[in-house]
């Protein structure tokens, strides 16, 4: 696993990723490695949050309150792996979980952009999580993310997963605690 910082947190890549990601450098182009691996990391929060800007709305809102910031994401190799959703990384399967306890409270929002083929539920103590619901794919960075049918589902601590159709709520409480006049 390697860590990158990028303007929005950190990234933590798993090796197939980084092999991905070697395929898609430019040598001609006049960005640096670094320039253009954090392109490819701001396309895939682009892709993350698109049509969910209640979901970045949400963690920037409640980082706020419990004095977080940014994001840590974990883009790797999703499996299964005897009843737990897991992540590969140097040939090693990885509870996805056991990322998530050790950046929990870190960050204000730890999203996940690995495939969970069994349909997995994730908490945590202190971090709003984004995890998808099933497997994903990003096409080419900067293009759409492909699954069957792929929800993500936004995890809060202390209340758990949060429906789409309460969203709306549950931002008006946010607003509330931070003396914010509502946008709804």
């Amino acid at each position: 696993m390697k860590k990158y910082s990028i303007s929005q947190g950190d990234l933590y890549a798993g090796d197939h990723e980084l092999i991905e990601f070697a395929e898609k450098i430019d040598p001609l182009s006049s960005l640096t490695i670094e320039q253009q691996f954090q392109e490819l990391a701001d396309s895939y929060l682009e892709d993350i949050f698109k049509g969910r800007e209640d979901f970045e709305r949400y963690i920037k809102l409640f980082g706020k309150i419990n004095h977080l910031n940014d994001y840590a994401i974990l883009f790797a190799h999703g499996g299964e792996v005897n009843g737990n959703w897991t992540y590969c990384d140097n040939g090693k399967d990885i509870k996805v979980q056991n990322w998530v306890n050790k950046t929990d409270g870190k960050y204000a929002g730890l999203i996940l952009c690995s495939c969970n083929p069994g349909s997995y539920s994730l908490i945590s103590k202190k971090s709003v999580l984004v995890y998808p619901d099933s497997d994903i794919d990003f096409i080419g960075g900067g293009g759409e993310i492909t699954g069957r049918n792929v929800c993500f589902d936004l995890y809060v601590p202390k209340k758990g997963n949060i429906d789409s159709y309460v969203m709306g709520v549950e931002l008006e409480e946010l607003e509330r605690k931070l003396g914010i006049k509502s946008l709804g």
